[in-house]
């Protein structure tokens, strides 16, 4: 029928063709315990994922006894992998596969396979709360990075606060303090309501005005809220208590509620009106 109809209104697949250029989107979101993949593509894009998708999710052997959909996703997941395996550009040089924060006190019972005693759950960045479970599968293959978050000394001094400070000896943010600044800000933009992950890592003393690559004067930012700063459409700066304020280009200062809303969570109390 799509032959017959090509002979018969040559033009009709071009105009078909221009009128789906509308719809084009692939959209991931979040459902429950997993993701809902939907969207819609172009034929050359469609055709080429098809035969991406046919090839990795082919038997393996005779024995291959999986159904087709379990085949579909593994094979899908092979093939992120081996993309992720070089590196984005976005995240300069530190591999997004999965990344996984967990305290010691968890991993260590994860490992034990204790369910005793209750601990902090660990946190998927881009998913959220993971169980002991699949903590103990990510962890079979995992590169362990130790990140020490809080520690003082007799005195409540901060021994090991400039530990991964550079100073003007380097021009941009090392791998260790990216990591660190991601883990920092939970793998989100640190401008208040960004919630986008890919982030560039911003010195808030410019390094043109003498800025130190030092913790206390880098902030990961999202390309767009980067730009922002860059522009003077948002400014940003190092408060007394340590974080990091964000204000208008008029110097009327920005709260970022879900930070605050987290802080008191975790002091048990109620959180502020949104």
């Amino acid at each position: 029928m799509d032959r017959l109809r090509d002979t018969v209104d040559p033009d009709g697949a071009d105009r078909d063709w221009a009128h789906a250029q509308e719809k084009y989107d692939v959209n991931l979101r979040r459902v429950g315990h997993g993701f809902d993949l939907s969207g819609y593509l172009d034929p050359e894009t469609g055709v080429k994922l098809k035969q991406v998708i046919d090839s990795v999710s082919a038997p393996e052997c005779s024995e291959d006894q999986r159904p087709i959909a379990q085949r579909r996703v593994e094979g899908l997941n092979r093939l992120v992998s081996a993309i992720l395996d070089s590196g984005l550009p976005s995240d300069r040089g530190v591999r997004p596969h999965l990344a996984v924060t967990v305290g010691l006190d968890t991993l260590q019972k994860a490992a034990r396979g204790d369910r005793t005693a209750s601990a902090p759950p660990a946190f998927l960045a881009g998913y959220g709360l993971i169980g002991r479970d699949l903590l103990s599968r990510l962890a079979c293959d995992a590169t362990l990075s130790v990140v020490l978050t809080e520690t003082t000394d007799a005195s409540g001094r901060r021994p090991y606060k400039h530990v991964l400070d550079v100073g003007r000896a380097e021009r941009l943010a090392t791998q260790r303090q990216r990591l660190a600044i991601l883990i920092q800000q939970g793998f989100r933009c640190a401008a208040p309501g960004c919630a986008n992950t890919y982030l560039e890592i911003h010195h808030i003393v410019s390094w043109l005005d003498g800025g130190p690559t030092d913790m206390d004067n880098l902030v990961g930012l999202c390309v767009g809220c980067h730009h922002l700063v860059h522009a003077g459409q948002l400014r940003c700066r190092r408060s007394t208590d340590g974080d990091v304020a964000f204000s208008t280009r008029d110097g009327a200062p920005i709260p970022d509620r879900r930070r605050r809303a987290l802080v008191e969570l975790e002091r048990g109390l109620d959180p502020p009106a949104a």
